[in-house]
């Protein structure tokens, strides 16, 4: 909608890209809404986690994931940074280097470091990623296609 919003208002057309971008930052606030109140429920259920199985258990490393992911949907790039180098270094410590979950949460790192302008960190996870992947999985498995892409 976005999108089209742009292009109406390039051929001149701007009532109609103002009521899309209208429509576009109305459903932003609604998911904005729903991310926040994700957010609260995932610090809940990772600290539970935390308390229950520890800190190193893999269900409390996908809860800091998920909540990393919605720390970056709602634009908090450095809260998800921090959250993404903690799983990835639990990944790497207790699964090792080429494990599936830890270039996972190399990928992820780099997907935060390029919403931070901080492409060179990014592009070196990801030669990285994509070439862990090629060994392990071959060069036209889907997550290597993907890793690529």
């Amino acid at each position: 909608m976005a999108n089209l919003a742009y292009t109406y208002c390039k051929i001149g057309r701007y009532s109609e890209a103002e009521t899309l971008e209208i429509q576009v930052m109305e459903k932003q606030k609604e998911l904005l809404g729903r991310y926040s109140e994700a957010e609260t429920l995932e610090i809940q259920v990772m600290e539970k986690q935390k308390e229950l199985l520890g800190q190193h258990h893999p269900h409390t490393l996908r809860a800091m994931a998920y909540l990393a992911i919605t720390y970056k949907e709602l634009g908090r790039y450095p809260e998800a940074e921090t959250l993404e180098i903690q799983v990835m270094e639990k990944h790497n410590e207790l699964l090792g280097l080429h494990h599936p979950h830890t270039l996972m949460a190399m990928a992820n790192l780099a997907n935060t470091y390029c919403k931070l302008g901080r492409y060179s960190e990014a592009e070196t996870l990801l030669i990285q990623v994509t070439e862990m992947q090629k060994e392990l999985l071959g060069q036209y498995h889907p997550h290597t296609l993907r890793a690529i892409a």
